[in-house]
């Protein structure tokens, strides 16, 4: 690896300013005809309601990473139904310069088990049906996914 592989190596994972693109997922958690939201405790996205989710490690398959990421920060076990869709999220600072930039696979999430058991990264969360959910102050890419779900989940 050249110094310049390297010096990308330790700046591939940062999420503020990155240099490419970080590739998330979300879960779409469904349990008695209701989704799940969380509250974000931390930016990017603090105080906004979102689906459980991150980063994909390295190695790890999307489908993998959204199980994973819905457990760690719910503690809840799901079985991954279907891709929903791709999306991207790009956040600018007042200069114009890319703060953040995740591009962001959602999967609808079945079969939710386990005793919930959020972590630190959620401060709040709720069970709502889909027409409430849209109410709620959720992220950009939240709203798209929201609007793609067909009403009777």
């Amino acid at each position: 690896m050249s110094e310049g592989e390297k010096s990308q190596v330790g700046h591939a994972s940062r999420r503020e300013y990155p240099v490419r693109p970080l590739v998330g997922v979300g879960g779409v958690v469904l349990r008695n005809g209701k989704i799940l939201l969380v509250k974000r405790r931390f930016d990017p996205n603090k105080g906004k309601w979102s689906f459980p989710g991150g980063l994909v490690e390295l190695g790890e398959s999307v489908r993998d990473a959204v199980k994973r990421e819905v457990k760690e920060e719910t503690g809840l076990r799901v079985h991954v139904s279907s891709l929903i869709d791709v999306v991207d999220e790009v956040t600018r600072d007042p200069d114009g310069k890319i703060k953040y930039h995740f591009v962001l696979a959602d999967f609808l999430m079945k079969g939710a088990s386990g005793r919930f058991n959020p972590n630190q990264e959620i401060s709040e969360f709720v069970w709502v049906h889909l027409a409430k959910a849209k109410t709620y102050d959720t992220t950009k890419t939240v709203r798209m996914i929201l609007d793609k779900l067909p009403t009777a989940l």
